[in-house]
């Protein structure tokens, strides 16, 4: 939690928010009583230090909430900013206006208060997506696979092998349904077999392009 003067700490929160890089993913709880309503967004603008400016989305779950989106609403804001210390920043405020046309955003309020923590210090998060994985000379080799947590550093991943697959090994991860546009580069640094008798492998993420550590930011913000 950022606690200083109240000037100081108008400061800081601006230099935080001003960081995010403009089309960083955000995500978005709508505090709605006893039910939250999660939005998926875009970070378009900050005119600071007054609001911030949300892409407004399309699918099902803006749809659902659309009657929520009212000025005044209390909602949770979680956002990253992707460079050097790779921050969480997460902060609760109250919905502004909404625009449809010519070009649809939302803005939400300036926090009072923001709380942060280094995404890349943090433990891993468990989650449990399906994948493939490709590796050899070619990427000829394939196998299915369960990642069971993951970091912005790395992730281990149940594979239905019958061998392990050799240490310092590049692979490609492909993630599978909701996630299935995201494609992550590693390389294998160790195995391990777990209780079931599936092999475990631990790889560390190499070489991650913009867009993809954009992703992989993003899903990370959705699931942390």
């Amino acid at each position: 939690m950022i606690q200083t003067s109240r000037h100081e700490e108008h400061e800081q929160i601006s230099k935080a928010l001003l960081a995010c890089p403009i089309n960083c993913p955000v995500d978005v709880q709508v505090l709605a009583g006893s039910h939250v309503y999660r939005l998926k967004s875009r970070l378009i603008g900050i005119d600071n230090p007054h609001v911030l400016l949300l892409r407004l989305g399309t699918d099902q779950s803006w749809k659902d909430a659309n009657h929520r989106l009212e000025p005044g609403q209390p909602v949770v804001i979680r956002m990253v900013n992707e460079s050097g210390q790779c921050q969480l920043l997460a902060f609760r405020t109250q919905l502004g206006m909404a625009c449809k046309v010519p070009r649809r955003w939302l803005t939400v309020q300036f926090p009072e208060r923001i709380e942060s923590a280094n995404m890349r210090e943090q433990k891993r998060i468990h989650v449990q997506f399906g994948c493939y994985i490709e590796w050899g000379d070619h990427k000829e080799k394939l196998s299915l696979g369960t990642i069971i947590d993951l970091s912005t550093k790395g992730c281990r991943i149940e594979t239905k092998v019958d061998r392990p697959i050799p240490e310092s090994s590049n692979i490609r991860i492909r993630f599978k349904d909701e996630y299935s546009h995201l494609t992550l580069p590693g390389a294998v640094r160790n195995s391990s077999v777990d209780a079931s008798g599936q092999i475990v492998h631990g790889v560390q993420l190499t070489e991650l392009s913009s867009t993809e550590r954009s992703h992989l930011s993003e899903l990370m913000l959705a699931n942390y």
